[in-house]
C-alpha cells in the first residue's frame, strides 16, 4: 500500500450496509455525540420532483450531505462528505455508504505530510475515535 492509498483508508469509515440521510441524522450522529464528546454540523442539499401524474407522485432525495465534526475535549475540527450510495432499481432512495474526511491540499500524500499540519494529529485522533464509535453503532444497530 503506497502513502496516498494508507492515508485515504485512514480518512474514509466505511460503513457496514448503507444508510440513510434519516438514519444519520437521528441515529448515528447522536451515538457520536455521546460516544466521543463531539458537535456536529451538518448541511443538506436535497432535490425534489412532483409528478401530475394519476398516483401524484413525489420524490424528495438528499443530493450531498457535508458538515464538520468537532472535538470537545481537543476543539480540534475536522469537515466531512458523506459518500453517496445509488440503487439504480429505486433511483430516488439515496443512501451513504461512508463517511469521508477532508485533507488539506498540500498535506494530502501521505499521513507523515498530514501529521505535519499544526493540529494534524489531533485530527487524525478524531477521525480514529470516529471510526471506533462507527464501529460500535454498526455492531449494535438492529439488522
Amino acid at each position: 500500500m503506497n502513502d496516498l492509498e494508507e492515508l485515504l483508508e485512514r480518512v474514509i469509515i466505511d460503513f457496514h450496509i448503507p444508510i440513510t440521510a434519516d438514519e444519520i441524522e437521528q441515529s448515528l450522529f447522536n451515538y457520536l455525540r455521546e460516544e466521543i464528546l463531539c458537535d456536529i454540523s451538518y448541511n443538506f442539499c436535497n432535490h425534489g420532483e412532483k409528478y401530475s401524474t394519476k398516483d401524484m407522485r413525489d420524490e424528495k432525495y438528499t443530493l450531498k450531505f457535508t458538515g464538520i465534526i468537532k472535538s470537545r475535549e481537543s476543539m480540534v475540527t475536522s469537515g466531512f462528505d458523506m459518500v453517496r450510495v445509488s440503487n439504480p432499481d429505486i433511483p430516488y432512495l439515496v443512501l451513504f455508504r461512508a463517511i469521508k474526511f477532508d485533507t488539506t491540499p498540500g498535506y494530502d500524500n501521505s499521513i507523515k505530510e498530514f501529521e505535519t499540519l499544526s493540529t494534524g494529529k489531533e485530527q487524525l485522533k478524531l477521525i480514529d475515535d470516529v471510526r471506533k464509535a462507527t464501529e460500535e453503532y454498526f455492531s449494535q444497530r438492529p439488522k
